[in-house]
C-alpha cells in the first residue's frame, strides 16, 4: 500500500495545485461583495456592476470546471492504487482460509480495498488538502482589519466545537448500533445455518420475531445517531450562514467607511 501511494504522489501534487486556484477563486463571492459596496454605491456605475459580475461568473464556471476536473483526478488515483495492489489483496483472500480464517473473515481484504478506493475517490482527500489553507484566509481576513479577522477565528471556533459535540453525541449511537446490527447479523447467520433443523422442529417463527426485535433495536439506535447528528448539524450550517453574513456585513460598514484598504 506504501508503494501504491508513493507512485501516486505525481498525481497527489496536481490535485493539491487545483486544491490551491480552488480556494482562491472561492474568495470570489466574498470581494464581489466588498467591491460592490466599496466602488459601485459609491459611484452608482452600473458598467461597473456589469464587469464585477461578469469577473465572478467567470472565476465561478472556473472553479466549477477545476472541481470537475479535480473528482475525476482522484477517481484515477484511486484506480491506480486498485490495480496496484489488487492483487496481492486477493492473494490475502485465498491464503486466509488456508490459515484457519472464516468465509467472512477470508474477503476483509477485498473489502478494505474497495473502502480505500472508495475513500481516495472520495472528497475525504480534498478537504486535507484545503485544510493548509486556512491560515493565508485568516492572515488575509486580518490583513483586511482586525475585527474582521477576529470575528472569523471566534466563529471557526464555534464551528469547531460543536463538530466536536456532534462527535461525542453520536458516538455512543454508533457503538450502539454496531452491537445491536451484530446481533441481528447473528441471527440471519444462524438461521441460515440451521434452515433445514429449524424447520423440521418449528423453531422459524421464533427466530423471526426474536430477528424483528433485534431489528427494531437497530433502527432505534440508528435513529438515535441521525437525530444527534442531524440536530447539531443543522444548528451549525445555520450558524456558518449566519457568520457568513456578518463577516459579509462588518467588511460592508468597514469598506463604507473607507477602514478597509483598497
Amino acid at each position: 500500500m506504501s508503494s501504491a501511494l508513493i507512485s501516486c504522489r505525481g498525481a497527489f501534487v496536481v490535485v493539491g495545485v487545483f486544491s490551491g486556484v480552488i480556494n482562491l477563486l472561492t474568495l470570489g463571492g466574498s470581494l464581489y461583495m466588498l467591491q460592490v459596496y466599496d466602488r459601485v454605491l459609491s459611484s452608482r456605475s452600473v458598467q461597473t456592476l456589469i464587469g464585477l459580475s461578469l469577473l465572478l461568473l467567470a472565476a465561478y464556471l472556473l472553479q466549477g470546471f477545476l472541481d470537475g476536473i479535480r473528482l475525476r483526478l482522484l477517481a484515477r488515483i484511486g484506480a491506480r492504487f486498485d490495480e496496484q495492489v489488487s492483487p496481492a489483496a486477493f492473494a490475502a483472500a485465498q491464503k486466509l482460509p488456508l490459515l484457519g480464517f472464516k468465509p467472512e473473515q477470508a474477503v476483509q481484504p477485498i473489502r478494505d480495498l474497495d473502502q480505500v478506493r472508495g475513500f481516495l475517490s472520495s472528497l475525504g482527500p480534498t478537504a486535507l488538502l484545503d485544510m493548509p489553507w486556512l491560515p493565508l484566509f485568516l492572515a488575509g481576513t486580518f490583513f483586511l482589519h482586525p475585527w474582521l479577522g477576529w470575528l472569523v477565528v471566534a466563529g471557526g471556533l464555534v464551528i469547531v466545537l460543536l463538530t466536536f459535540l456532534t462527535e461525542l453525541k453520536s458516538r455512543k449511537a454508533a457503538q450502539a448500533q454496531m452491537m445491536s446490527g451484530a446481533a441481528r447479523q447473528a441471527i440471519v447467520e444462524a438461521s441460515r445455518r440451521n434452515a433445514e433443523a429449524l424447520t423440521a422442529m418449528g423453531m422459524g417463527a421464533s427466530f423471526q420475531r426474536k430477528w424483528a426485535e433485534l431489528n427494531l433495536r437497530h433502527v432505534q439506535d440508528w435513529l438515535a445517531g441521525s437525530d444527534a447528528a442531524s440536530g447539531i448539524g443543522s444548528f451549525a450550517k445555520v450558524f456558518r450562514l449566519v457568520l457568513q453574513s456578518a463577516v459579509l456585513g462588518l467588511g460592508a460598514y468597514l469598506a463604507m467607511h473607507n477602514e478597509i484598504s483598497g
